[in-house]
Order: C-alpha cells, then structure tokens, then sequence
C-alpha cells in the first residue's frame, strides 16, 4: 500500500483517520499494519492528535501521517469528525490507534467501495491486538497478561466473546424464570 500525502488534486483512495493520545506502544504496529497491504489502492492517513506527552506524533511523521494537533481538548467522536471533514479519499475508516488490519483488510473492504460495487461494507471478525502481539497495556494484571499467553486466538475473536455472553444471559434468565429455557426461544 502507498501513503501518500493528499490534497485536491491528488485524491487518495482510501482516507484512514486516527484519533490518538499517548500511543507510542501501538501506533507502529498499527501503522505496519496498513503498509504490509496486498493491494494497489493509496491512501493518506489522517492523525488527530490530543496533546500526547510520549512519542506518538513522532512515530506518526515516520509513517508519512498527516498530523492535526487538538486546539482544544476533544472526545473521541469529535475527533473522528474532525478528521472527516479534512479527508480527500473515496473511502474513509476510522481506525484506533491500537488495532491492526490482516494484510487482505483493504482489498476485502474497500476496494469493493472504490470500484462501485457497494456503497458500505462491514467486517464482524476482530481479534484483540495484544493476542498477535506480545504487548501488554501499562495497566494490567497478571491475569489478563496470563489469558494472552493461554488461550489459543480463535478465542480472542469477537464471534466467541458473544457466544459467552449469549450462554451469560440465557442462565440469568433460566434463573430469573426459575426453570429450564429451550435454547431455541430464547432470543
């Protein structure tokens, strides 16, 4: 994949906005992640920084980003909204700055919407970034650090974590009803 910096002539095909504060521990591998993309579409990437204290707008300039500094304090959406409006490409993403795209990610999502196929498209697979990479975040326990290296990743996908808490509320309704519920109804 190509980055590129866009303006009104140069329109890119795919404008990725990334709103970040203090994210020198993931950005790279985010950043990695669009540049090991099978595909011949360009993109810019747009960070949207909230007044980082680390490295993060200097890993940014490494990748070719393109860099807004916060003038004031702003939430995520506002964020994301901002980064909208100064986008040039056909496709926009909103991307956190602490996940990763499989090397397929733009050919499967996007390149469908730059060639007019479709106007959207949804992907439902994600897997937790810390179980593809030995990173952890500065806050966490020994237990999460021990879930990374035990479960195999099939387990980190979102697809299962629902399943759990559909079985969650089916035995709290089983409970609440005091009986048996068939799997079946139970919407």
């Amino acid at each position: 994949m190509k980055i590129i910096k866009s303006d009104v002539l140069n329109e890119p095909d795919v404008s990725i906005i990334i709103p970040a504060y203090n994210e020198e521990n993931y950005l790279t591998i985010g950043l990695r992640s669009i540049l090991r993309q099978k595909t011949t579409l360009t993109c810019e990437i747009l960070l949207i920084d909230d007044y980082s204290t680390d490295r993060t707008v200097e890993i940014a300039e490494m990748y070719n980003c393109t860099i807004f500094y916060n003038e004031q304090k702003l939430n995520v959406s506002e964020m994301r909204n901002f980064g909208h409006k100064m986008s040039h490409g056909k496709v926009v993403l909103y991307m956190d700055a602490d996940i990763a795209f499989s090397r397929n990610y733009f050919e499967n999502m996007c390149r469908p919407i730059v060639d007019g196929k479709y106007d959207t498209t949804l992907c439902f697979w994600q897997t937790v970034l810390e179980s593809r990479y030995r990173i952890l975040p500065d806050k966490h326990s020994r237990f999460y650090a021990l879930l990374l290296c035990a479960l195999p990743e099939v387990c980190w996908r979102k697809a299962p974590i629902r399943g759990f808490r559909w079985l969650e509320n089916w035995f709290k309704r089983m409970k609440q009803e005091k009986k048996f519920v068939v799997i079946a109804l139970n919407p």
